[in-house]
């Protein structure tokens, strides 16, 4: 992208002006140096030179919370966590403010509690993601995505009662979510809750893009199957089959019920 070219650029000019061999003990300069890298796609070189700026200043909050975000981006969440901790044990010394553009968080560690649970959530660490979802909604209830991957571990874990609270919440902050909705119909037919998961189904079905995504809709295709009603199931199969492969499942499966 433009974006990335214009990093690059200003990276290559940066070595080329000798700006970091000037300054070796130049915090900004390593600092300056690590989003570059970021930026232009080169995440180990940025955790490189942030390690360089933590040398020279080991109480930093802020490079702790973005060497933290580099390296969960390749996939080192146990070490991401561990950076995220410190953040938060530095920012307890210099009153760091730590937020997000989805959000302002009133509490300064609100934004870090989700990044340490995104992180355990990954490593399907789920008990210890949980408790740090559960922080970042005490601290600010506010903050959409502590309640929305929440709700959406708990799905996984089939957890199903307890997952539409956190899927309700996460509707009320942001009402078009409709996707979601179908993954609370879900847990409330999984809770007992036939109606109200039948309720939510057919309100919103109507407002899915079927030939856009698809897979918005597959756990109604299977309610509709476990509720025998065939003909409804094989309108929505047919609708979408063209354009995803995977309702040929669905259509094979509705054709063993015949």
């Amino acid at each position: 992208t433009a974006t990335t070219e214009i990093y690059t650029l200003s990276l290559h000019t940066l070595f080329r002006s000798g700006e970091i061999n000037k300054h070796p003990y130049n915090r900004e300069a390593w600092v300056c140096l690590a989003l570059l890298n970021n930026h232009s796609g080169n995440p180990e070189a940025a955790i490189e030179a942030y390690d360089y700026a933590l040398a020279f200043n080991p109480d930093d909050s802020a490079i702790y919370k973005e060497k933290g975000i580099a390296l969960i981006n390749v996939h080192r969440f146990d070490e991401g966590i561990v950076n995220f901790l410190l953040a938060i044990e530095h920012s307890k010394e210099t009153d760091e403010k730590f937020v997000t553009d989805m959000s302002n968080p009133s509490d300064n560690n609100t934004y870090m509690y989700w990044l340490i649970a995104h992180s355990y959530y990954h490593e399907k660490r789920f008990s210890e993601a949980k408790e740090y979802y559960l922080k970042g909604i005490k601290s600010d209830p506010k903050f959409i995505d502590n309640w929305y991957d929440m709700g959406t571990l708990l799905l996984e874990e089939e957890l199903w009662s307890d997952a539409t609270v956190y899927l309700k919440k996460t509707i009320s902050f942001e009402p078009t979510f409709y996707h979601l909705r179908f993954s609370l119909a879900t847990a409330e037919y999984k809770s007992g809750n036939r109606k109200e998961a039948e309720k939510i189904f057919k309100k919103y079905i109507k407002k899915i893009d079927l030939r856009g995504s698809p897979e918005s809709v597959f756990e109604y295709i299977d309610f509709l199957l476990d509720q025998k009603e065939n003909d409804q199931a094989f309108k929505i199969i047919d609708d979408i089959i063209k354009n995803y492969p995977k309702a040929f499942h669905y259509f094979f499966k509705l054709r063993d019920r015949k």
